[in-house]
C-alpha cells in the first residue's frame, strides 16, 4: 500500500512539473516575467535542475533584477562549472552591474579556453569603452572582427573607439567599409560626418549628415551635429566696441574703437575674411593742457587656403582711407602635426605693417609662433624681428631704419581641466638698435613673469579671466588683468570684457562689448 501511495505521489509531481514547463515558456514568450519567475521559483524549490535555474536567471535579467539573476546563474555553475551560457551570462550581468573586475575575469576565462570567442571579445571591448581605456577597446573590437568579419555593430563600436584615440583616418576607413557592406546604417553616415567635422571640413560633413538624416530623420543628435556644420559655412559677422585709456608720463590718450568683421567659409579649404577698424582718439598733453584729435581707419581682407590637413597659407592686404596709406601686407604659412600625443603648431608670417598711426610709422617684420603640447604641459615661443622705417631718433635726426628684436618663451601647465585652469611662467626680451622719441624703444630689456588663466563654460554662458605679473632687469614691476563674460542666445553671442595693464612707464584700461552671429 505504501509503495502505491509513493508511486502516485511521484507521478503527481512529474505531472505538475510537466504542466509547469509550458506555462513558463508561455509567460516568457509573453514577457510576463513576474509569472515566469513565480512558476520557476516553485519548480527550482522542488527540483532545481540546470535548465530551470537558467530560465530563472534569464527572467530576472529581463526584469532588471540583476542581483537575483547573478544568483540564479551561479546555481547553474554549481551543477556544471563549465556551462558556457551561464559563464557568458554572468560576465554580461557583472558588466551591467559595473563590477568590471569580475566581468573581465569571466570574459578572459572564456578566452583562455577559446581565443575565437567573439562574444567574449565584445564583452572586453565594452568594459574598455566604459572605463575609457579606448586603445584596449580598439584591440578587443579588432580581435572580434578577425573571427567574425563584417559584423556591423562591432565595426561601429570600433570606429567610435578609433575616433576617441585620435585615429581619425582609421575611423573613416571603418565607416566607409560599413557603407560598402550596407549603406542603410544612419550611424555610419553620421560617423563620417563627425569625422569630417573634427577634421575641420564642414562642407563635407554636411553631405554625410544629410544622408544620415534621410535614413533617421528624427535623430536629435544627428540633427544637432548637422546644424553645427550648417552654421560653420554661413557668413559670420562680428562687431566690437571698446573704450581704451592709455596713460604715459607726459600724455594721456583716450580711444573709442569700432571693429567689424565678415567671414565666410567658401569651401572646406578656402576661407575669406573682411575686416574694418575705426578709431577716434584724443591725446591730452599734461604740461600744456593741449588736445590733439585724430580719426583713423584700416580696412583689410584676409584669404586663407588649406593645402593639406594641418598645412595652410594665408595673405592679408589692406589700407587706410584716413591716412591714405597701405596699412598691412603680409603672407604666412601655418602647420600643426601630432605625433604620439605630442601636438606641435607653428605659424610663420612676414610683411609690412603701419603699426603706429599717431606718428605715421611703418615697419618690415618677420614673426614666428611655435607651441608644443604634451598632455597637460604646453611650451610656446614668439619671435619677431624687423626694421622700423624712417624713424626720428633724436630731435633732428632721422634714420632710414631701426632694427629691432623681440621674443618670448612661455611654459604653462593645465591644473584643472573642467575650468581650463592654467598656471604658467614666462620670459620676454625686447631690444631696439636705437632709442626713438616717437615711440617706445626699449634696449636690452628682459622680463620674467608668472601668469594664471581660466576659462569656465556653463550651459550657454562662459567666464574667462587671466592675470600676469612681470619684473624686468631693472627691478621694475608690472602687471595685467583681464576678465570677460559671454553668453549665447538664439545663435547671437554677446560678450563684455575689462582689462588693465600697469608698469612704471605705461598704464592702460579698457572696456569692450562684442556681438557676433551667423546668417
Amino acid at each position: 500500500m505504501h509503495k502505491i501511495i509513493l508511486i502516485l505521489a511521484l507521478c503527481s509531481v512529474a505531472f505538475a512539473l510537466n504542466a509547469v514547463a509550458p506555462a513558463v515558456h508561455s509567460a516568457l514568450d509573453a514577457a510576463d516575467y513576474p509569472t515566469a519567475i513565480a512558476l520557476l521559483q516553485a519548480e527550482t524549490a522542488q527540483d532545481g535542475d540546470i535548465e530551470s535555474w537558467r530560465l530563472l536567471g534569464y527572467a530576472y535579467r529581463m526584469q532588471g533584477n540583476l542581483s537575483e539573476a547573478v544568483s540564479a546563474y551561479a546555481k547553474v555553475l554549481e551543477q556544471n562549472s563549465t556551462d558556457y551560457d551561464a559563464r557568458l551570462a554572468l560576465a554580461r550581468l557583472n558588466l551591467q552591474k559595473g563590477d568590471f573586475k569580475t566581468a573581465k575575469a569571466l570574459f578572459n576565462g572564456i578566452l583562455d579556453e577559446d581565443k575565437t570567442d567573439v562574444e567574449a571579445w565584445r564583452g572586453l571591448a565594452s568594459i574598455a569603452q566604459t572605463t575609457e581605456d579606448y586603445p584596449a577597446a580598439v584591440e578587443a573590437c579588432t580581435m572580434a572582427l578577425s573571427y567574425l568579419p563584417n559584423d556591423i555593430p562591432t565595426m561601429l563600436q570600433l570606429a567610435r573607439m578609433q575616433s576617441f584615440c585620435d585615429m581619425i583616418d582609421d575611423a573613416i576607413e571603418t565607416y566607409l567599409a560599413i557603407n560598402d557592406l550596407d549603406a542603410t546604417w544612419a550611424e555610419a553616415w553620421a560617423g563620417l560626418g563627425r569625422m569630417m567635422w573634427w577634421q575641420d571640413n564642414p562642407h563635407s560633413a554636411m553631405g554625410y549628415y544629410q544622408k544620415a538624416l534621410r535614413l533617421d530623420p528624427e535623430n536629435a543628435d544627428i540633427q544637432k551635429e548637422y546644424q553645427n556644420a550648417k552654421n560653420a559655412v554661413k557668413w559670420s559677422a562680428v562687431s566690437g566696441f571698446s573704450r581704451v585709456q592709455e596713460r604715459e608720463e607726459t600724455v594721456t590718450t583716450d580711444g573709442y574703437n569700432q571693429q567689424y568683421k565678415l567671414q565666410k567659409r567658401l569651401t572646406d579649404n578656402l576661407n575669406v575674411a573682411l575686416n574694418s577698424f575705426w578709431q577716434y582718439s584724443q591725446k591730452k598733453w599734461k604740461q600744456s593742457n593741449s588736445v590733439e584729435e585724430k580719426w583713423f581707419d584700416t580696412n583689410f581682407a584676409q584669404v586663407t587656403c588649406r593645402l593639406h590637413p594641418g598645412l595652410q597659407v594665408s595673405t592679408t592686404c589692406g589700407g587706410s582711407i584716413s591716412d591714405s596709406v597701405l596699412t598691412i601686407w603680409d603672407a604666412g604659412v601655418a602647420y600643426d602635426v601630432q605625433w604620439k600625443g605630442l601636438k606641435l603648431k607653428n605659424n610663420f608670417r612676414g610683411g609690412t605693417e603701419y603699426f603706429f598711426h599717431w606718428e605715421h610709422l611703418s615697419r618690415w617684420y618677420m614673426t614666428n609662433n611655435f607651441s608644443a603640447q604634451w598632455q597637460k604641459l604646453t611650451f610656446s615661443s614668439d619671435y619677431t624681428s624687423g626694421k622700423v622705417k624712417e624713424t626720428l631718433i633724436w630731435e633732428d635726426t632721422t634714420l632710414s631704419e631701426i632694427p629691432f628684436l623681440n621674443y618670448a618663451l612661455t611654459l604653462s601647465y593645465l591644473l584643472y581641466q573642467p575650468a581650463k585652469l592654467n598656471l604658467g611662467a614666462s620670459y620676454r626680451f625686447m631690444d631696439f638698435a636705437y632709442e626713438s622719441s616717437q615711440f617706445y624703444t626699449p634696449q636690452n630689456r628682459s622680463l620674467v613673469g608668472a601668469n594664471i588663466s581660466f576659462y569656465y563654460p556653463c550651459h550657454q554662458w562662459y567666464l574667462y579671466g587671466a592675470s600676469s605679473v612681470e619684473e624686468d632687469n631693472n627691478d621694475e614691476f608690472g602687471y595685467s588683468n583681464n576678465l570677460e563674460v559671454g553668453v549665447n542666445i538664439a545663435g547671437l553671442s554677446i560678450s563684455a570684457g575689462y582689462s588693465n595693464f600697469k608698469n612704471p612707464y605705461y598704464e592702460s584700461d579698457s572696456v569692450s562689448l562684442t556681438l557676433s552671429g551667423r546668417f
